[in-house]
């Protein structure tokens, strides 16, 4: 039986992994850090690893440069909801990359393809990867040095030379509005690490103001996971699904970190209509959906509810339904039109951005929505997508 070391700082995402690899027929072994990796590697002598890159306390490619210098020729996966990271010169050590998603199939493939690998390839790929790796280090030391021999014997160095030089830099300074997104993206990722180390400090503890930092800190955590949302852009990728199987995915996936999270009590029952064929999707854009539907209708839920999601195809075939219904407390006729404004919010607590980030999902899979809700007995939104994206399924 393989043995998979996942190595990822937030709780949720290891339980995830840990439930579906165990699954798959996977030993698994689950760490919050990079830290101590050669001597965790020694004990359980993995036969893969998934390394998340952005860590509270390490950085996941410094910890694949120290797995690669001792263990040469084990398979390392990593693992980021950061897609600009495979640019990194130190990313090339790995064998492969995956951007993080609650649907693991592609994380599966590429593992079930690394170990699969044979020896002799992997050891030459990795050759090739050190290599170039050393041509850059050294075409760069080379480059500095002529400049620094010029500045020494006094000579003018044209800008256009050391913008050449500074390129990354020049391009990291010229932000278009993409590339602020990551940035603050990059910003939250570290406030949430140092949140969740705060909350998990002070969650157990019976003083009283440590146990409203902790509360605090859950909250903060769960409104910068909604901001994380609004500052990653990645350009639409429409792959074929099994609409069904990927939404009780989803669900479940959710389902046990909401309850861990939200600690409210409710149920979830799932009806999935088998007539739906396999269609093209924006994965990312669903998930998005979900996360967002399934979290409000958790807190409209003041005591015990039931959250009914269901799958249906329209009578003309053209779309598919997603449907999200709660028992909670429904919203007032006159703020229905209102729902989706960015920063709007009947909670009393929040920033109103949940629904916004559904409008602009359902937008980019060119989708329609529809809200019906009843003051103390519930809301229902009806999400439909098109059943037919030709333009997308041949690109893909």
């Amino acid at each position: 039986m393989p043995k998979v070391l996942v190595v990822d700082d937030e709780e949720h995402i290891r339980m995830v992994c840990e439930e579906v690899l165990k699954s798959e027929g996977y030993e698994v072994v689950t760490v919050a850090t990079g830290r101590g990796i050669l001597d965790l590697i020694e004990k359980e002598k993995p036969d893969i690893i998934t390394l998340d890159i952005k860590m509270v306390d390490c950085n996941g490619l410094d910890v694949l440069v120290q797995v690669r210098k001792k263990h040469y020729n084990l398979p390392v996966i990593l693992c980021t909801a950061y897609e600009s990271y495979k640019n990194d010169i130190k990313s090339i050590a790995a064998d492969a990359y995956v951007v993080k998603s609650f649907d693991l199939t592609e994380l599966k493939k590429k593992i079930k393809k690394s170990l699969e690998q044979d020896s002799n390839r992997l050891e030459e790929k990795r050759k090739l990867a050190k290599d170039a790796y050393k041509k850059r280090v050294q075409k760069v030391k080379e480059h500095l040095l002529e400049l620094v021999d010029k500045i020494e014997k006094g000579k003018s160095i044209p800008i256009d030379e050391l913008e050449a030089f500074f390129e990354p830099e020049k391009r990291e300074k010229q932000m278009n509005l993409k590339e602020f997104g990551n940035l603050t993206a990059d910003i939250i990722h570290d406030v949430k690490n140092n949140l969740t180390y705060i909350w998990y400090i002070t969650k157990d503890e019976k003083n009283e103001l440590l146990q409203d930092i902790a509360k605090r800190s859950e909250q903060a955590l769960i409104s910068l996971d909604k901001f994380r949302h609004l500052t990653i852009r990645l350009s639409p990728k429409f792959d074929k699904v099994d609409f069904n199987k990927f939404i009780n995915k989803i669900v479940t996936s959710l389902t046990s970190f909401m309850k861990l999270t939200l600690k409210q009590n409710f149920e979830i029952e799932t009806f999935f209509d088998d007539a739906i064929p396999e269609f093209f999707v924006e994965k990312r854009q669903i998930e998005q959906i979900l996360f967002n539907l399934l979290q409000n209708a958790v807190e409209a839920i003041s005591n015990h509810g039931v959250i009914t999601i269901r799958t249906e195809m329209d009578e003309d075939r053209d779309y598919v339904k997603l449907i999200v219904k709660d028992t909670g407390l429904g919203i007032p006729k006159e703020n229905l039109s209102r729902i989706f404004d960015l920063s709007f919010t009947t909670k009393g607590k929040g920033y109103g951005i949940g629904l916004f980030l559904v409008k602009q999902a359902v937008d980019i899979l060119n989708g329609k929505f529809l809200v019906e809700s009843e003051v103390n007995k519930g809301t229902t939104f009806y999400i439909s997508i098109p059943l037919k994206r030709q333009e997308h399924a041949d690109k893909t």
